[in-house]
């Protein structure tokens, strides 16, 4: 089993690695990007070497699930959970999900400061017009956020809102409590300090406020979660380039080593005021990396989620399921469609992922899509195919060492992947 107990020295190598790539780039100690994630520069993804081809493989005996019947199919998706081999090897499937899972860490990195940013500097802020420029506030950047030459921050606060609806266990209970409560009001009143009409206004109504602050932490958790998917996602790309990183249990077994890693960091957050900090999840909260972050957002984002507007019939006869349990509108879910339009988080991410796209990567779509409208469906399948090896390497984290016990989890596993795409992705008889 890959142990999610966390080692301090594997998560200082994956930073590390990133670290020492950007500063032999030029790039500020700690950052794991080349050049500025809101320019479209196109990341060192390197290409293929020769030494680095590799035959077509697939696990020896595996079986097509459109072949199968119902229960043989659970348990050959089973198999392949525990073989850390959900997706179907083949050089294109390596190429697209450590091509786009390198892209992603760069839209990682950039949409993690800026839910940071939001959540520390631009707390209960009544009107923040300029939240997506993260304090960088001059004429050419406002140009640029104008006319749409910057990231689509809009999705991250997508995902952000959609696990604040469906809620984090452990993390709802806490911001719940009492404790939470005074520590919100503290904050609240720091914030309005001097400001009599707005402290009038949440005396009438105190509840208000002190829910904007439970969203905010939200924001700010996952801001948290995907800085260290940034460093994950970055690391495999240097493994690629070097040449450890030839297949797909390869990819699985990198993003389970990066999530044990990182499973015992702790989720704080606080905001300051003048030279007093106000915590508002402080250590005692017993918030950690993997179990209130990681977790929460493979169910939340890859399977529940929420239907965008536009695309989604809200009516009655529609039928939206009763329960937020029920949802099945996540990525692994995800139809890629050509859509643009405003309010359509998917496309958004897309755009992102397109501005960060190595060469390898874009040439391979060339004999692919014909049109830009192609090029937002293959991309959007590439992710697709990510996201289910980032699935599988959550699974095989988690599962247990009991034999009984791991082959339970597999399975149960299987049976809810069953009803996703990932028959889609099968070879084609």
């Amino acid at each position: 089993m890959l142990s999610l107990q966390g080692s301090a020295f594997m998560l200082s190598e994956f930073i590390g690695r990133s670290a020492d790539a950007s500063q032999a780039s030029g790039a500020s100690p700690g950052r794991v990007f080349v050049g500025h994630p809101e320019k479209g520069l196109a990341p060192s993804f390197p290409a293929v070497t020769p030494a680095q081809e590799y035959p077509e493989t697939a696990l020896p005996d595996i079986q097509p699930l459109h072949s199968l019947s119902a229960s043989g199919a659970r348990k050959e998706v089973a198999r392949r959970l525990a073989a850390a081999a959900l997706l179907p090897e083949s050089r294109d499937n390596v190429l697209e999900v450590v091509g786009v899972l390198h892209s992603y860490s760069f839209v990682l990195e950039a949409y993690s400061r800026n839910l940071l940013f939001m959540a520390e500097r631009q707390f209960l802020h009544a009107f923040p017009l300029f939240k997506y420029l993260n304090g960088e506030i001059h004429p050419r950047k406002l140009l640029a956020h104008w006319s749409q030459d910057r990231l689509n921050y809009e999705y991250a606060e997508y995902c952000a809102k959609t696990m604040y609806w469906h809620g984090i266990p452990k993390l709802h209970d806490y911001l719940q409590g009492s404790e939470f409560k005074v520590l919100a009001e503290r904050a609240v009143h720091a914030r309005l300090q001097g400001n009599r009409a707005a402290l009038f206004a949440h005396k009438l109504c105190p509840a208000f406020l002190e829910e904007l602050v439970r969203r905010t932490c939200y924001y700010h958790v996952l801001g948290q979660f995907w800085r260290v998917m940034s460093r994950i996602f970055s690391t495999l790309a240097e493994r690629y380039a070097h040449g450890e990183i030839r297949s797909i249990p390869d990819i699985v077994r990198h993003i389970a080593a990066g999530l044990g890693a990182a499973a015992n960091l702790p989720l704080t957050y606080s905001v300051q005021f003048g030279d007093e900090e106000y915590e508002l999840l402080p250590a005692r909260a017993g918030l950690h990396w993997l179990a209130d972050a990681a977790v929460p957002y493979a169910e939340i984002v890859f399977f529940r989620a929420a239907p965008p507007k536009g695309v989604f019939s809200y009516d009655a006869s529609a039928g939206l399921p009763g329960e937020l349990a029920d949802f099945c509108f996540g990525v692994l879910y995800a139809n890629p469609m050509t859509l643009g339009v405003a309010g359509v988080a998917p496309t958004l991410l897309i755009r992102d992922l397109h501005r960060h796209l190595g060469a390898p990567l874009l040439s391979h779509y060339e004999g692919q899509a014909g049109d830009a409208a192609a090029l937002v469906v293959a991309i959007g399948k590439s992710f697709q195919k990510a996201m289910f090896c980032v699935t599988n390497a959550a699974v095989l984290g988690l599962a247990p060492d009991e034999a009984a016990g791991r082959r339970a989890h597999f399975d149960g596993w299987a049976a809810r992947i069953l009803t996703t795409r990932i028959a889609e992705w099968e070879p084609q008889p």
